[in-house]
């Protein structure tokens, strides 16, 4: 007993199914271009991150590597020494990242990141920047100690 079925039915059921699917598709294409956007935009600002952390060498010259991402008034709120400072007092913590969250928005970028230590200390950070053609700017930053 072979199943007969014609041809138009399985073009009108194959147009059916394509019309159910269809907004997962798009959903799932728009999802991924937003998560391609937010994984570049983290590995642009995790050279900044990575120093507040104290994880890369604090000196000048790894300092010269993030001027470039910040803003001329993010420079003169925070100054060049204090962030050095901020590094040099992180660098015996050893923090590793327990939660990071990327939201960009039309040209804007909010991130906030949590990192603990290994004897359960946590440090918070919170960033925001501006998107623009030749990368990320840094705008503001705050930084906080938990225990």
């Amino acid at each position: 007993m072979a199943l007969k079925i014609a041809r138009e039915d399985l073009i009108i059921g194959s147009f059916v199914i394509f019309a159910l699917f269809y907004p997962f598709f798009i959903t799932f294409f728009i999802w991924y271009q937003d998560y391609s956007k937010e994984k570049n935009v983290l590995k642009t600002i995790d050279p900044f991150i990575l120093f507040i952390l104290g994880e890369v060498d604090c000196s000048d010259r790894a300092f010269e590597r993030i001027k470039g991402m910040l803003s001329s008034n993010f420079l003169q709120t925070y100054g060049e020494n204090s962030l050095k400072n901020l590094c040099q007092q992180n660098k015996s913590m050893s923090l590793k990242p327990k939660k990071k969250l990327v939201k960009v928005y039309d040209n804007e970028v909010e991130f906030y990141g949590t990192y603990e230590g290994d004897t359960g200390f946590a440090v918070n950070l919170h960033l925001k920047a501006e998107l623009q053609n030749n990368g990320v700017v840094i705008r503001e930053f705050s930084y906080e100690k938990g225990g």
